[in-house]
Order: structure tokens, then C-alpha cells, then sequence
């Protein structure tokens, strides 16, 4: 549950942020560099961040090229 609302509000937080320099009136180059900015920042986010089937804990990697294996709180595989 926690890592489906985790990921909706992610992705609508990217969705807002590209709408508000729509609405803003930003010019079309704006969106050639933003868009993709803004798409890689929300797939980073949803890299890093994950979410620990047993206890529910969000496990957050700072190590974006080495995946979590295990649980920081209860210890269990994150598989």
C-alpha cells in the first residue's frame, strides 16, 4: 500500500511540476530541458526509494549503482 501511494504521489508531484510551468506560460524550449530533467528526477526517486514487504519500512539506497538486499529495520530480503 505504501509503495503504491509512495509511487502515485511521486509521479503526480512530476505531473504538477511540469503543469505549473505550462500554466506559468513557460515557453516551448522550457520543456525540451524540464521535461526530461523532471522524468529522470521521479525514475531516480523511485530507484533509490523501496519499500520492505515484512514491516512496511521504506528503505532509502544512497548508493544508486549498488541495490539494498535486506531490510535496515527487520533484517528481511528485499527481493
Amino acid at each position: 500500500m505504501k509503495s503504491k501511494a509512495f509511487r502515485s504521489l511521486v509521479i503526480l508531484l512530476g505531473i504538477v511540476t511540469l503543469g505549473v510551468l505550462w500554466i506559468e506560460g513557460a515557453p516551448p524550449p522550457v520543456f525540451y530541458v524540464f521535461v526530461p530533467i523532471v522524468t529522470l528526477c521521479v525514475l531516480f526517486v523511485l530507484w533509490v526509494v523501496r519499500f520492505c514487504g515484512s514491516c512496511g519500512g521504506s528503505v532509502t539506497n544512497y548508493n544508486p549503482f549498488k541495490r539494498v538486499k535486506t531490510c535496515a529495520s527487520c533484517g528481511e530480503s528485499l527481493s
